[in-house]
């Protein structure tokens, strides 16, 4: 089929994961990294996720909760009916090993909470298909449907197409897709934390290759890599290398350009991680 749009660019869609478990967010951030194209944002309390999702400046197009929140007296339900009631249009997941108890899913209910899926958490083994391209699916699928350029695109592979699943992400990708996902870590070497994250936009620059900016920093810096994970690691590096050097040469010497990237920087970034919120 020929596609007639191919320099139109499609935004691939940002998800938030909240779960308690640092590990837990790490696997799942990573997954998403791997396999699909979606962004991915991350919180690791209800109060934390709630800034993100209020404060943040952040835009999210699902929510994925961990059903249970230690040490929380809200649980992952409660958060994803706050969710619901803050932004009604975005679709809500619960992530679970107690994905299956009937007696979660009638409280569900009973809060009038809408979720759109119940996924095991679980590790993915070999040759499944991970939850992240079910939802990435999902989301992409509406997008698209929306989207009145590609509309009768979109019909003609739903009708006529038996692996139409696939070939909506296909789809999506052909027209240069833009990844925009979110620095959340700085090296742990560096004696530099993050106050608030770091949106990241990610474009393909070969098929070898994957470059990421800081666009809310407007540096030179950027990163490189064959994966998104690794070209963020790359652009973490490069943003702590920039923010050393400035810092080198003596807040009263930073002037012009630079001085605004110092200041930028320093919206972002804090020396003490103890100082980080």
């Amino acid at each position: 089929m020929t596609i007639a749009l191919q320099q139109k660019k499609v935004k691939f869609p940002t998800v938030m994961l909240i779960d308690d478990d640092r590990q837990t967010t790490k696997y799942w951030r990573e997954l998403v990294h791997s396999g699909t194209s979606m962004g991915v944002i991350t919180a690791n309390s209800v109060g934390q996720g709630k800034r993100l999702l209020t404060e943040g400046g952040i835009q999210v197009n699902a929510i994925i909760a961990d059903l249970y929140l230690e040490g929380e007296s809200e649980d992952g339900l409660d958060f994803l009916k706050y969710a619901q009631e803050t932004f009604p249009d975005v679709p809500r997941y619960v992530l679970s090993w107690w994905a299956d108890r009937n007696i979660e899913k009638e409280k569900a209910k009973g809060m009038n909470l809408d979720v759109r899926r119940w996924i095991p958490k679980t590790v993915v083994g070999k040759g499944e298909e991970s939850p992240c391209v079910v939802i990435e699916r999902e989301l992409v699928e509406e997008s698209l449907q929306g989207h009145p350029e590609i509309r009768d695109v979109y019909r003609q592979l739903h009708q006529d197409d038996p692996g139409r699943k696939q070939n909506i992400l296909d789809l999506a990708r052909t027209f240069g897709a833009i990844t925009q996902t979110y620095l959340q870590e700085l090296p742990d070497d560096s004696g530099l934390a993050l106050v608030k994250p770091i949106e990241v936009i990610c474009t393909w620059e070969d098929e070898d290759e994957i470059r990421t900016t800081a666009r809310d920093l407007g540096l030179l810096c950027d990163g490189r890599g064959k994966t998104i994970e690794q070209s963020i690691e790359h652009l973490a590096e490069s943003i702590v290398f920039e923010k050393d050097r400035l810092d080198s040469t003596g807040q009263s010497h930073v002037v012009g350009w630079a001085k605004e990237v110092n200041d930028k920087l320093n919206e972002y970034i804090v020396r003490s991680k103890t100082e980080a919120k």
